[in-house]
């Protein structure tokens, strides 16, 4: 599922409940606008399923898949190291990329 122009969240090492209450906010925000796409990157493993659950209660029609998951590497520690603790982190091994996409 591709889409031009995606909106691109990276949630960087933010974990729960942290990342569900800006997931929240932005898909309350991809729900109103014009974008058809939204791309979320995110470390914390349960958020794919929380999604799924919340765009279920949207009465808007929205396809949600997992997209290429990326190693988290030594560059993504030394820059979440500046905002996070090293154990938000530290038992987790992929960055999750969660594709929204609004059905026409």
């Amino acid at each position: 599922m591709s889409c031009d122009n995606p909106v691109k969240v990276d949630l960087e090492a933010m974990r729960c409940p942290n990342a569900q209450i800006m997931v929240n906010r932005v898909l309350a925000n991809f729900i109103k606008s014009d974008s058809q796409c939204l791309h979320i990157n995110s470390i914390e493993p349960s958020l794919y399923r929380s999604i799924k659950q919340r765009v279920a209660h949207y009465e808007i029609a929205v396809n949600t898949s997992e997209g290429k998951g990326q190693v988290i590497t030594e560059q993504n520690k030394e820059k979440w190291l500046c905002n996070y603790d090293e154990e938000d982190f530290s038992d987790v091994t992929m960055v999750n990329e969660i594709i929204l996409k609004k059905q026409s």
